[in-house]
């Protein structure tokens, strides 16, 4: 299963560098936002999609079989969630911050081991 990251900001990013790491394996072709507007166009050399021009792209089943993780602040993944479903995604989750603190613990733990 293909997997995105909503956001592409520091949040997002971080989000992206400890899944690259923890889950080598796993694929993540870009980061979507509700609009480009202040975003870099490529963050970490991956492309930021407009979910409403990538929504178009897509197939329904494209949608339905991707895996969103919505790396935003927490007061704005609510509205997050009603634009996926309303594009068609519908499986997402969201980054909140205790999911964020095991996340980055698991991540440091990883970087530590590649040092021995």
């Amino acid at each position: 299963m293909k997997l995105s990251i909503f956001g592409a900001q520091g949040y997002a990013l971080g989000a992206y560098e400890a899944i690259k790491t923890l889950y080598p394996t796993r694929s993540i072709p870009y980061f979507i936002v509700s609009s480009i507007g202040n975003n870099s166009p490529a963050l970490g050399n991956i492309p930021v999609r407009e979910i409403a021009s990538l929504a178009e792209e897509l197939s329904r089943e494209e949608k339905r079989s991707m895996e969103v993780i919505i790396a935003t602040p927490e007061n704005v993944q609510p509205e997050i969630e009603e634009s996926l479903e309303n594009y068609g995604f519908t499986h997402y989750s969201r980054l909140t911050s205790e999911r964020w603190n095991e996340l980055m613990k698991m991540f440091h733990i990883r970087l530590n081991q590649k040092k021995f």
